[in-house]
């Protein structure tokens, strides 16, 4: 039995070293036919258990789905970051609603989506929604309102973002054009979330 878990463990050290570019030995040589020391198939056994326990541990694919809790104001066509402050996924801790800013800790392609309802007391103009890069704009769509009708409209954006995995960082920035004042971003209605935020981990 024991002989078998020393070969379980050298089988699996040899993989995983393969998968994870590490090297792998043992201190003694057991040779077949012969009868085995228990002190060096202990010195073995310890050596593959050492090179098990230096695989790094695999970080967190990146998850996050947020939204909005609570009407945010926004002023009048300006462009203003949203602070999403319910987290439902964050895999990686990377999302701070202080900031508005999701910081993911793995490098790759992100897919971000994101939608967000605008609101205003008379007449909606437009309804638009960018995402940012580190402050740059990557994507951005908007939806016009039917004057003298409708007091708010949704504006849904997705994009395919590369992320450094250390000092990048994605905001979501909304602009609501109206009259009548009161302009703000829309939480929720009926329990369902009208302004949101997912990102997904593609890859490198």
């Amino acid at each position: 039995m024991f002989k078998i878990i020393v070969l379980a463990a050298l089988g699996l050290c040899a993989f995983t070293g393969q998968a994870m570019a590490l090297s792998c030995s043992v201190p003694r040589l057991l040779e077949n036919g012969t009868t085995a020391d228990a002190s060096k198939v202990m010195d073995n056994f310890n050596a593959v258990i050492d090179c098990i326990n230096a695989i790094p541990a695999a970080s967190p694919a990146g998850a996050l789905s947020v939204t909005l809790n609570g009407d945010q104001s926004v002023p009048d066509s300006v462009y203003t970051p949203v602070q999403f402050n319910s987290v439902a996924v964050d895999t990686q801790s990377a999302y701070s609603p202080s900031t508005g800013h999701y910081t993911p800790t793995v490098p790759g392609k992100y897919l971000v989506c994101t939608g967000i309802n605008g609101y205003v007391a008379t007449a909606l103009t437009t309804v638009s929604v960018t995402i940012k890069k580190d402050g740059t704009a990557m994507q951005v769509a908007s939806t016009a309102g039917p004057n003298q009708i409708s007091r708010s409209a949704t504006a849904v954006a997705c994009a395919v973002v590369p992320l450094n995995g250390a000092t990048d960082w994605v905001e979501i920035d909304a602009y609501v054009q109206g009259t009548g004042g009161s302009n703000h971003i829309d939480s929720s209605t009926g329990g369902n979330g009208l302004t949101w935020f997912t990102a997904a981990f593609l890859g490198s």
